[in-house]
């Protein structure tokens, strides 16, 4: 599995270079670990995850070969290492899409479970290279099959702030009908910059709208959940200050964040940071100088999850993290408690995706990045 691969696979984009050192106040995770989480002979980057149809079963969405959208369905045991247990299915964009002869390359980032065996799949699209000279987004909704009906396919193109079709569109993650992802504009050198809702039955834009006194220059929106109602919640990621220099991939990042948002007033609220190890106010000299929210599940109760990599104070590895925090009374957020994925003895990994006690993320597992399942005891 390349870098090109690891990229689509990852908030921040950067190489695995060496092991993160876990914080002693941070507790590890026990439970099964899969790998490779693939059919055999194809590397998959795993990228987004929901419940499936039966108990105990999952979808799992990314992409084959860097070039191909990926879906699993079954359940998340060593059969699927295997291909034993579960399905893989592959599926693309329409062919008809293309306006020019160079093949089409499609990454799905997110999934949804529907009722009658469908599926809404999120993500992103383009003629040849998917971090090439530019892409653009889709959103699908039917059943997951190898042929999907190309009328179920709908074409998005973020706009900039004066309207201009943005170069770069990433749709990240869908939950009760709304979609979150990024823009942004190769001259920025920056295409995950700028975060925004989809409205998937208007097809409307809605930019995320930050409080001003946070300082929120860059940010990013990976994960939603439908808490019922209008109310939604989103993780992702913001900049801790205004840092305009050559090579800003990394600008969009530095605390991971939960926003609110409720569909029939359009308010934004409860904006909160939160960084890895932190367990209470931001005192610690430790904290880790990137650390971002690639997904989030609730338990409908309060209680929320969210997936994340983070970086070492040092720059010399990530790692794949888990925060668990509850919503307060007043609707604010609590403290947030970290745990770190027991994926064995320094492993440098990503956290791309979470459902209740299962994630999956890609990590260098001695011979080479792969893909990885892990369900939590």
């Amino acid at each position: 599995m390349n870098n090109r691969i690891l990229l689509l696979g990852c908030a921040a984009v950067f190489a695995v270079t060496g092991a993160f050192p876990a914080s002693a106040s941070v507790r590890s995770i026990e439970g099964e670990v899969v790998t490779p989480l693939q059919p055999p002979g194809v590397d998959v980057v795993p990228q987004g995850i929901k419940r499936g149809d039966a108990k105990g079963s999952f979808y799992v969405v990314g992409t084959a070969d860097g070039t191909t959208g990926a879906v699993y369905s079954g359940p998340m045991t060593d059969g699927a290492q295997t291909g034993a247990v579960g399905a893989w299915t592959f599926m693309d964009v329409p062919s008809t899409w293309a306006t020019t002869s160079t093949a089409l390359s499609t990454s799905i980032y997110g999934v949804e479970n529907l009722p009658g065996q469908n599926v809404s799949l999120v993500g992103t699209w383009a003629e040849g290279d998917l971090l090439g000279e530019g892409n653009a987004s889709f959103y699908y909704e039917g059943p997951v099959t190898a042929t999907p009906d190309p009328s179920h396919f709908r074409q998005f193109v973020a706009t900039d702030r004066s309207d201009a079709p943005a170069q770069f569109t990433f749709l990240h993650s869908v939950s009760g009908g709304l979609v979150v992802g990024n823009w942004d504009m190769a001259r920025d050198n920056n295409p995950a910059g700028n975060a925004f809702i989809y409205e998937s039955q208007s097809g409307a834009q809605i930019p995320i709208k930050y409080p001003k006194k946070e300082r929120v220059y860059t940010h990013t929106a990976y994960g939603i959940w439908f808490n019922g109602g209008h109310s939604y919640t989103i993780a992702g990621g913001a900049s801790k200050d205004k840092r305009f220099t050559s090579g800003r991939i990394l600008e969009p990042l530095g605390d991971g964040t939960l926003i609110d948002y409720n569909a029939k007033s359009g308010r934004f609220s409860n904006f909160t940071r939160f960084s890895y190890p932190e367990q209470g106010p931001r005192k610690n000299k430790r904290l880790s100088p990137i650390t971002h929210f690639e997904g989030i599940w609730s338990n409908g109760q309060g209680k929320f999850r969210m997936p994340a990599t983070v970086i070492s104070k040092s720059g010399k590895g990530e790692t794949a993290a888990i925060m668990t925090v509850r919503r307060q009374s007043d609707g604010s957020w609590g403290i947030g408690k970290w745990r770190l994925p027991d994926l064995g003895t320094k492993i440098v990994a990503t956290g791309n995706s979470l459902y209740n006690k299962v994630s999956v993320g890609i990590g260098d597992f001695g011979s080479g990045v792969q893909s990885y399942g892990f369900r939590a005891e």
